[in-house]
Formats: structure tokens, sequence, C-alpha cells
């Protein structure tokens, strides 16, 4: 006899019945394949592609099982078995666009990436090939919103302060729901918040060259740049550049394990590019 879905999967049974939804299908803004909703953002998301359905709800139910121990009932909760906006046809898949179609900047992030594995000299500074691709302001909405939820994804996943779970949780939220409907209140709230943050890592110490700013968690780094060049996107440039290299966490020279995050990140800007032709 087959066993129900809800004795082969019971923590993803009591999330969908009592705590939020589920949404299925790629998405690229959080670059995932599957993820869970509920008042609060994005508590658990998933990886961006699987070899089959049943791989994804595998990790899913793993995933999701530490999240319920942190999570109250949601009398709202409902099931979203949706594809994302960006999920494609097979007709449409069949017709995506070529890489000489793809900014050469996406094509020498993914340099960077054979360039170690190459074992070579790579400088961070090559990242500064984000910035270009930052100029546009669409893109580098949908560029911070990538970062932030990836700041707000390590955050969890390392069990980072609790505090820090919740702002990091709140920014992405809002910075979704501003940049869905942009409104003088909605911005003012996120202002708000950007100072609540930074006021988290407040603290500077005078050095032989200046005063140098102490952090104590570079994820929420991450988020509050992330979240000022929403309301600044004159800076997105500059900004975007700097969280991209907090997020590969090298500071003069790659090593190998900065391939993974570069990887995301050049899969993100592929995938933007490619959901724009």
């Amino acid at each position: 006899m087959k066993s129900s879905f809800e004795a082969a999967f019971p923590n993803i049974t009591r999330w969908v019945k009592g705590f939020g939804t589920v949404e299925i299908g790629y998405d690229l803004g959080t670059d995932s394949f599957i993820r869970v909703i509920d008042e609060g953002g994005m508590p658990w998301s998933g990886k961006s592609r699987y070899e089959t359905v049943d791989d994804a709800f595998q990790d899913f139910e793993q995933g999701i099982k530490a999240t319920l121990g942190t999570h109250k009932p949601s009398p709202k909760s409902r099931v979203s078995a949706k594809p994302s906006r960006t999920t494609k046809t097979p007709v449409q898949r069949k017709r995506k666009p070529s890489d000489d179609s793809l900014p050469k900047q996406v094509r020498k992030l993914e340099e960077i990436v054979e360039a170690i594995r190459r074992k070579e000299n790579v400088q961070v500074t090559r990242l500064t090939v984000v910035k270009k691709l930052c100029e546009n302001p669409d893109a580098a909405g949908a560029f911070a919103m990538f970062l932030a939820r990836k700041g707000q994804e390590r955050l969890r996943e390392k069990k980072g302060k609790e505090r820090y779970r919740q702002l990091a949780s709140r920014a992405v939220r809002e910075m979704k729901a501003y940049l869905d409907e942009p409104s003088e209140d909605q911005k003012e709230g996120l202002w708000s918040l950007l100072w609540e943050i930074e006021g988290e890592q407040n603290e500077y110490e005078s050095v032989r060259w200046g005063v140098v700013r102490n952090i104590k968690c570079w994820d929420l780094l991450i988020v509050e740049k992330a979240l000022r060049t929403i309301l600044k996107p004159e800076e997105a440039p500059h900004r975007l550049y700097q969280a991209s290299r907090n997020y590969v966490g090298a500071s003069i020279a790659f090593e190998k394990g900065s391939i993974p995050q570069i990887e995301e990140i050049a899969r993100f800007w592929r995938r933007y590019y490619r959901g724009k032709a």
C-alpha cells in the first residue's frame, strides 16, 4: 500500500496546516525552487535546482523541521503551489537566448570561477563587474533583494542572534513590498528600519589611518547595504559591489571556498537577463 503524503512528509504537513504557505517553481528573486512564506517573511528556502521534485520535497521536509520549532501557527495559513512568474513553458525554454546576448559582465563573473579553479591569483577587485550590472535601477533592485535574502538565509542557517534574524526578515519583507508598490509611507518605514539595523553595529574604533566600524555580523551588514540601495538607488553600484564582496567573504584574493558564492551571483545575473529576454 502506498503511504499517504502526510505520512511521508509530516513536517511539510504541519507547516501547511498551521504555519504558512508553500511556493513551488523557480523564482529569480530568491534563487530557489521551493520556499515557505509566513507573516514574517521567508523563513526557509531550498536550492535553486533539484534533480527531481521528490528530491526537492525531501530537502524541504528536512529543512522545515528546524524552522517549525521557532514558529507559532498562523490562522491564515494555506497552500500555494504555484509556479513562479519567471517559470517558462517548455516552448519558451527552447527559445532561451544564447550566451552572446548576455552582458559581458555576466560572462566575466563565470571567468572568475574558472580562473580560481586554475589556481590563478584572482583579486577580489574583479567583482567590480557587478557595478556595471547594477547601473540599471530595476536590475539593482532585484540584485539587492537577492543579496538581502542570502544574508537572511545565512543568519538562519548559522542560528545567528535572534535580534539579527528578526531585522533581516523585516528588511526582506518590507523591501519587497516597497519594490512591488512604492509609497512615501513605506519609504519612511524603510529609513527607520535601516537606522535600526545600523544601530546594531554602530561601534567605531580609531586606528592609525582613521576610524573603522566594528562589524560583529557580516550577514546583517549585507542586508543593511542591500536595504540602503533601495532607498538611495544612486549608490547601488558601489554598495552592491561591497555587499557582494561581503557575501563572497574574501578580502584580497579569492580562494577555492569563494567559488559557490560567486557561482550563485553569476547564476542570478544569467537568469535575470534570460528572464528579461
